[in-house]
């Protein structure tokens, strides 16, 4: 055993302080850099695999889940299993989704509560920069195991929501995403309980086989729709005539079952929404505005051609700013072109 005195004298402080800097010499340099970290954020969406369990909700309402993400080839896979509530898993394979479940899908059911932190996964650099004020804390928090720094995203207007993001040091991953609203309060709270980072996942694991629904499948232009057996002929495209500052058509539109359905995805590299039109055989026109934590829906009506439409705007936006949207829908010669976000 070392004496204590022997650990405190002048010559044996030189050497652990010689120690401290060359550790400090040898760890990769940690900067405070918004852009660094959003473009760092973006790789490990492209690059990283994981395996864990997280959790979200707020105050009373919590529920969790088990997630296992990996990208092959160009395409991100991913399987959720709901370790509360209705009992699914969620799988998704480059652009197909599916849900699978025993029995009736109930009404109003989350498809995917994973997709903030997903979002969070995919937000864009510069661009993100014109409409959000980023800054980032480097006071390290460990969560599910993990250093994690603190990266602060509030909108420069108060038409979308606000996140504060706890991404792991090494990979960029997420660990944690607070969301907040218009008035800055916390609306809702996503966080890893346990995470393996950079797991080898095998592809077998992401079957879409099973009982269940697709949510998603890719649609191509100019072919027959393999869901009704009708042709893609868009005599009109709808479209919102106002759209939040940032916010871009990320897929193309999807038009079914003889125009009678259109489904449109728009984001600013962070939040989303879809849009939905669906021509109604029968029933009366309809008004409604409902918020159920982060998920704003707006739901109108409008006749066309003595037809009834339904138009609904769902995502993650204040219901104002839903509202606004819907309200806005017309009817169009060509759609809105559809562009990248981030990459």
């Amino acid at each position: 055993a070392v004496p204590l005195q022997a650990l405190s004298s002048p010559s044996n402080e030189s050497l652990v302080l010689s120690a401290e800097v060359m550790a400090v010499n040898n760890t990769p340099p940690v900067t405070n850099d918004a852009l660094f970290w959003l473009e760092k954020v973006a790789r490990a969406a492209n690059t990283t695999s994981f395996s864990g369990v997280y959790t979200y909700g707020i105050d009373s309402e919590w529920g969790s889940a088990h997630v296992e993400h990996r990208w092959y080839e160009g395409e991100a896979y991913r399987k959720t299993i709901y370790l509360t509530g209705y009992p699914r898993t969620m799988v998704h394979v480059g652009n197909i989704t599916r849900c699978l479940h025993k029995g009736q899908h109930p009404a109003n059911l989350s498809h995917d509560v994973f997709h903030p932190i997903e979002l969070a996964l995919r937000q864009s650099g510069g661009e993100l920069l014109e409409n959000y004020r980023v800054t980032m804390d480097m006071t390290p928090l460990r969560i599910a195991g993990y250093n994690s720094f603190q990266m602060s995203i509030l909108p420069k207007i108060s038409d979308r929501y606000g996140y504060h993001v706890w991404l792991e040091e090494n990979s960029g991953l997420p660990m944690r995403v607070d969301v907040l609203d218009e008035k800055n309060k916390l609306i809702r709270i996503y966080q890893f309980a346990e995470v393996t980072i950079g797991e080898d996942i095998p592809l077998s694991l992401f079957n879409l086989e099973g009982p269940g629904h697709f949510v998603s499948l890719p649609v191509k232009d100019n072919e027959a729709d393999s869901r009704s057996g009708s042709n893609l002929m868009i005599s009109k495209h709808w479209q919102p005539a106002y759209l939040p500052s940032g916010f871009k058509a990320v897929s193309d539109p999807v038009v079914m079952e003889q125009n009678k359905r259109h489904h449109q995805r728009f984001s600013d590299g962070l939040s989303q929404f879809s849009l939905f039109v669906d021509r109604l055989d029968s029933g009366k026109p309809i008004t409604l505005d409902q918020s159920m934590g982060p998920s704003s829906a707006a739901i109108r009506s409008t006749y066309k051609d003595e037809e009834l439409y339904r138009i609904i705007v769902v995502g993650e936006l204040p219901l104002t700013t839903a509202s606004k949207i819907a309200d806005s829908v017309v009817q169009a010669d060509t759609p809105i072109a559809t562009q990248s976000i981030g990459h």
